[in-house]
């Protein structure tokens, strides 16, 4: 029952369930196997139109096909035509295809391995010469930056020298002061045993 085709198992289902009632399906409904009269005379026109052109003569105009090379003539038509024809003379115009000739394509030209080798080590050295110059600009920077900082902190030492001389010298001062204030009768409590 499965091996049956998608015409044979509609009816066959339609059968069992309708009991003996045939109805349409929607398929049938919208594409109709059948072709009406009103679309026949509309083909009929074009058919016509199409054999009056093949029948005429060359000096009013015509469509020439060529059955040994498939191609087409197209002869100017200046003639007015009318179009009922019968549909068992339809012709159907071949349009020439283009097939891409596989001989046709460019030749491939033998590559040069020692060249392309050259090309690629060369392309290297670049890289490098690339990366050596950078890396030597970001030394010289860190070297610059550091050199300033050098300039910067032995500027700031040099003034830290000079405030402790600068203290040591005071403090020179404040001993001469307190020996002779000691050697003169003074008496001085020391209230902090670490001075």
């Amino acid at each position: 029952m499965l091996k049956l085709g998608s015409p044979e198992l509609e009816k066959l289902i339609i059968d069992q369930h309708s009991n003996g009632l045939v109805t349409t399906t929607p398929t049938q409904i919208l594409f109709p196997k059948n072709v009406t009269e009103e679309q026949e005379n509309y083909a009929d026109g074009f058919v016509q139109a199409l054999k009056e052109l093949h029948h005429s003569d060359s000096s009013q105009g015509a469509l020439s096909h060529d059955r040994s090379s498939g191609s087409f003539v197209n002869i100017d038509c200046s003639s007015n035509y009318s179009f009922p024809m019968s549909p068992d003379s339809i012709i159907i115009k071949e349009e020439p295809q283009t097939v891409p000739n596989m001989s046709c394509t460019l030749p491939v030209l033998p590559v040069d391995m020692d060249k392309q080798e050259i090309t690629k080590l060369e392309r290297k050295r670049q890289r490098n010469r690339l990366a050596a110059s950078k890396c030597r600009r970001r030394k010289l920077e860190r070297i610059a930056l550091l050199e300033e900082k050098v300039r910067t902190l032995k500027g700031e030492n040099a003034e830290l020298s000079t405030v402790v001389n600068r203290l040591k010298e005071q403090v020179y001062h404040l001993k001469e002061q307190v020996m002779d204030h000691v050697h003169s009768g003074c008496r001085i409590v020391l209230t902090n045993p670490h001075i």
